[in-house]
């Protein structure tokens, strides 16, 4: 009663053999790689395990800020175009600032160098 069933399979194991064949060298250069991320999964656990109680301490503080972030959102948003627009005169001013400190070190010398 089996050789039918067998009769019938057997054109699809032919045509599935070449796959087979052809993933094999993939498979071959795979698993050494999948050796190497299991041993940092078990190398990282006991560090998530330690990480797990400080997450749990930390989720009712983030839960007791959020409102206050929600709060603060529409002055972000009504900072950013003042901050886009401060940008180019910092840009502008930054040398001019390292200039004058150059100047101010140059006037009063420290201590130790007299």
């Amino acid at each position: 009663m089996l050789h039918p069933i067998k009769a019938l399979l057997h054109p699809i194991k032919t045509l599935l053999h070449p796959i087979k064949t052809m993933l094999h060298p993939i498979n071959t250069l795979l698993h050494p790689i999948e050796t190497m991320l299991h041993s940092i999964k078990t190398m990282l656990h006991p560090i998530k395990t330690m990480l797990h109680p400080i997450k749990t301490l930390l989720h009712p503080i983030k839960t007791m800020l959020h409102p206050l972030k929600t709060m603060l959102h529409p002055i972000k948003t009504l900072l950013h175009p003042i901050k886009t627009m401060l940008h180019p005169i910092n840009t502008l001013l930054h040398p001019i600032e390292t200039m004058l400190h150059s100047i101010k070190t140059m006037l009063h010398p420290k201590k130790t160098m007299l």
